[in-house]
């Protein structure tokens, strides 16, 4: 495993785009879609461990193989529509609110704050 270098803020994670003062609509547009995905990633895993517990379900390859891309596709819909626990809209708040704070800190103290 790779480890992750230490950074001096989140804004630089995100990259240039992110630490300019207003946001475009394409950065936006990246973030939601990423946020999106993060969440749909997290129902799929939700859905595996609770199939875990379900008696009855352990099929052979071929019924695996269909039931975690039925899985998948399930989730990933439920993260696209809106309509699941909102963990995207919340990572996604969160992540347009951290890089204005750490703009507005940036010009106003002179240097970024770590994490």
């Amino acid at each position: 495993m790779t480890p992750i270098p230490p950074t001096d803020s989140l804004a630089s994670l995100a990259g240039p785009s992110a630490t300019t003062a207003n946001m475009t609509d394409k950065d936006l547009a990246k973030l939601k879609k990423a946020a999106t995905q993060l969440e749909s990633v997290f129902d799929g895993y939700l859905m595996e461990e609770f199939d875990k517990g379900l008696p009855g379900t352990s099929g052979g390859f071929a019924s695996q193989i269909y039931s975690s891309m039925f899985k998948d596709a399930v989730a990933t819909k439920v993260a696209e529509s809106n309509t699941g626990h909102g963990l995207a809209q919340q990572i996604y708040n969160a992540s347009v609110k951290l890089a204005h704070l750490d703009k507005s800190a940036s010009t106003s103290a002179g240097d970024q704050p770590t994490l």
